[in-house]
């Protein structure tokens, strides 16, 4: 049991990864404090609409990622997410969150390892190609891929590539939650612009709006 009430049970490893379950805890924690317009705070349950949610989430604007991964067969799979996060400097570890039902995450489960492209502007065709349904070789036929320490491809043209080995992985609702240890790290050629995401479209920094921050 977690101090925060979040109760963590572990399962059977699958593949190389280790796998552990969030589930509600029993009890309900600690009323939130200082609630807008009253002395102290209720914990109310209210259901959230979830299209509500989902046009929210829209709004959070995101680097865009590819993340793949490299089966023991030698097959190759991946997916186009926004899930991605730093999560220690030291020892170097990200978390990515894939949905349990994709194709991708299956594989990383099977293989262990994964790798995290940061995408360029210039990389939106490869980011639109694996965001749609199609079978995994045909993805890979755009953009130029190479290998490193896990053998995890890895975008060339991206801004930045980091070759994980998976240390676990927590099942939470639909998604899993990538617990990935940085093996290698693969910078791209400096300067160019990041590919973003948000409302459903791509995009980027403006120049303009950086300008103005600065001035």
């Amino acid at each position: 049991m977690a101090a925060n009430g979040v109760r963590i049970r572990r399962r059977l490893p699958l593949g190389a990864a280790v796998f552990t379950h969030l589930t509600a805890p029993r009890a309900p924690l600690a009323p939130l404090v200082g609630r807008m317009g009253e002395g102290r705070a209720e914990r109310r349950a209210m259901p959230v609409d979830p299209q509500d949610y989902k046009q929210g989430m829209r709004r959070l604007g995101a680097s865009v990622c590819i993340i793949t991964t490299r089966r023991p067969d030698g097959s190759r799979n991946g997916l186009t997410a926004t899930a991605v996060c730093s999560l220690s400097a030291d020892p170097p570890m990200l978390l990515a969150c894939l949905n349990r039902s994709s194709n991708s995450f299956a594989a990383v489960a099977e293989s262990g390892v994964f790798a995290v492209n940061v995408l360029s502007l210039q990389d939106a065709g490869v980011a639109d190609r694996f965001a749609g349904v199609r079978p995994a070789a045909e993805k890979f036929q755009a953009g130029d891929w190479i290998q490193r320490h896990t053998g995890a491809p890895i975008l060339a043209t991206g801004l930045a590539a980091f070759d994980c080995v998976v240390e676990r992985v927590v099942e939470a609702g639909t998604h899993g939650i990538l617990l990935g240890a940085v093996r290698d790290v693969v910078l791209g050629e400096p300067g160019k612009a990041p590919l973003l995401y948000a409302e459903g479209a791509y995009g980027g920094f403006s120049a303009e709006l950086a300008e103005l921050l600065v001035s």
